[in-house]
């Protein structure tokens, strides 16, 4: 706030002293003077644009370029009417934004330049609606085009708002490295720093260019919208505008550019409900401690809101390497948690690298779906933090978690790498389906260990959901785990494997209850066959229990085991391995079913 005090206190100054010593500077915003923009400097860092031409409720401006200083500043001197402010450049040149925009109102702002914008790190935004900046070379209208590379024809001046982005071959890129204080009317309790690019709450952000790079740079739209469209070739994409708030219709055939998101880059739309993120590319990258941060903030919300979604289309790789995608309800946050949908070729997560549905305070969290038509792999690497996919309740949190889905052709989870679905505090799990059409493959330990799991955790009141895998080929090795048990109060669901070859090496499938709930049953059905070996090793590389396929009530276990039911054509069990129905606590064991028609 004291930043747009002191930019409208400058303007206020200027208006006084006309005399001002005028030195020849070179200019940095010039009208290229095909419409009546004017444009106004004293000093050749603080810039006025007046006039314009209005078309109903837009107002119309072009340049020859479009450049902001360091710490300096382009003022919209719009009347407080205007709805949309639309503007191109056509010189050729680079918009290198390194201080403040400002704009009267709550109008629009829409910046087109095919030659690239680049934000620099003390970029910010004071406007009062939503932004779009776009290398298209025109914006589209119901009637026309209003073109920044055709200047001959006198440009189109429409009443309606803009309908689609029309881009050439190639389009330019665009960079966000703003790392500007935006901590201006932070929400309650928000204890993170806020930095980057921030339009007003419940507002757009979007941006639609060539390829995308966040180097530290940060974007904050709490309860709105930040949209990510890379572009690598001519089309034409649309613009939806509902009221002042904006999205993107990108088509599928479309080809795509990158996304990159590196040295602890942010975007965050939480708030008191709503707030989407949606990044379509041809490759995502999130490292390097960078996020996407979406939810319901500690404090706030209220039993019927639901924060938006976080939705990430790729056509070819996502990769979070250290990196996180968060959608959470907070400590005493009120509302349901959003979606996290994952669509891609491939999606790598390595060193710590997380995507997570989370509720810490009260409502159900959304559902995780993961699609990618090739591979998965979740690595935990040698960071000592855990990589892979989570859908959790925190010990704060009353409610339940919703379904998390995967489908791809081959997954592979290794040095900690995990698939969590858990509540460790009051409330249900949802079920996790897992499906990889041509393998799976579960090994290693690392800090954390690897696998599948759907749990009740210690002290949790609660039940777990079912925990369904289907492959052609599952091996599991090296200490990994699949397991559906609990720890707590509630019960654990049942577990099922659907495979043509299942193998267990030094590692363990369990259904089990090590608390006052009971087990669930594990199912395995391998229409080929089933070779169990060796034991699971311990942290320091020992033998620790027993590997194999187990359903049982563990020492400290109340409630009842489950059953577990094996069906294949061969079975085959050695080196200490085991299929083992038992209790060890106070609860009955379940029944052991075997059948092994060869």
């Amino acid at each position: 706030m004291k930043q747009i005090a002191r930019s409208l206190l400058l303007f206020g100054s200027l208006a006084l002293c006309p005399l001002l010593d005028h030195q020849p500077t070179r200019a940095q915003i010039a009208s290229d003077g095909t419409l009546s923009t004017t444009v106004i400097t004293f000093d050749g860092s603080n810039f006025i644009i007046n006039d314009g031409n209005r078309a109903g409720s837009n107002l119309f401006h072009s340049f020859s370029e479009f450049s902001v200083p360091t710490n300096g500043s382009a003022f919209f001197n719009n009347a407080f009417d205007v709805q949309n402010i639309i503007n191109r450049v056509t010189g050729g040149s680079v918009s290198n934004i390194d201080g403040f925009i400002l704009a009267n109102g709550s109008a629009n702002l829409f910046l087109l330049n095919p030659a690239g914008i680049i934000f620099g790190p003390n970029a910010s935004l004071f406007i009062g609606g939503s932004f779009l900046g776009s290398t298209a070379d025109s914006l589209v209208f119901p009637e026309g085009e209003f073109s920044a590379t055709d200047t001959q024809t006198p440009p189109l001046l429409s009443i309606n708002a803009p309908i689609g982005l029309n881009f050439r071959d190639n389009p330019a890129p665009i960079e966000n490295n703003s790392t500007a204080s935006a901590d201006f009317n932070p929400l309650p309790s928000f204890d993170d720093n806020l930095f980057g690019l921030r339009v007003r709450d419940g507002k757009s952000f979007v941006l639609a260019g060539g390829d995308m790079t966040a180097n530290g740079g940060g974007i904050v739209a709490f309860g709105g919208r930040i949209e990510l469209g890379a572009i690598a070739e001519e089309g034409t994409v649309g613009i939806n505008l509902d009221g002042d708030n904006l999205s993107l219709s990108i088509p599928d055939d479309l080809q795509r550019a990158d996304v990159s998101l590196t040295n602890g880059a942010g975007f965050l739309v939480s708030g008191a409900g709503g707030g989407d993120i949606a990044i379509a590319a041809q490759n995502i990258n999130i490292l390097e401690n960078s996020r996407l941060n979406a939810g319901i903030f500690s404090g706030l919300g209220s039993p019927d809101a639901r924060a938006g979604d976080i939705v990430l289309n790729a056509l070819e790789a996502i990769t979070v390497d250290s990196g996180l995608i968060v959608n959470s309800v907070r400590n005493n946050g009120v509302g349901d948690g959003g979606d996290i949908n994952i669509e891609a070729r491939s999606l790598d997560l390595a060193n710590g690298g997380q995507v997570a549905v989370l509720m810490f305070g009260q409502g159900n969290t959304g559902n995780l779906t993961v699609r990618a038509s090739e591979s998965i792999r979740l690595n935990g690497g040698d960071t000592g933090a855990f990589s892979g996919l989570f859908a959790q309740i925190g010990q704060t949190g009353k409610g339940s978690v919703g379904d998390t889905i995967i489908n791809t052709e081959r997954l592979s989870i290794n040095n900690g790498g995990q698939v969590a679905v858990v509540t460790f505090g009051q409330g249900n799990t949802g079920s996790l389906t897992v499906r990889a059409s041509e393998s799976i493959e579960i090994s290693g330990r690392g800090e954390f260990p690897s696998g599948l799991f759907n749990e009740v955790g210690s002290g949790a009141i609660g039940n777990s959901g079912e925990l369904n895998v289907e492959t052609d080929n599952l091996t599991v090795s090296n200490g990994g785990t699949v397991s559906v048990n609990t720890y707590g109060e509630g019960d654990a669901g049942n577990l099922t494997i659907e495979t043509e070859r299942f193998n267990v090496f030094n590692s363990q499938v369990s259904t089990s209850t090590f608390g006052e709930g009971n087990a669930g049953n594990l199912t395995v059905r391998a229409s080929d066959s089933i070779e169990l070996s060796g034991e699971l090793p311990d942290a320091r590389g020992g033998v620790g229990a027993p590997g194999g396929l187990l359903a049982q009530v563990d020492l400290d276990g109340e409630g009842r085991g489950g059953n577990l039911t094996i069906e294949t054509q061969r079975l085959s069990i050695s080196d200490g391995s085991k299929v083992q129905v038992a209790t060890f606590g106070q609860g009955d064991a379940g029944e052991l079913i075997i059948r092994a028609s060869e």
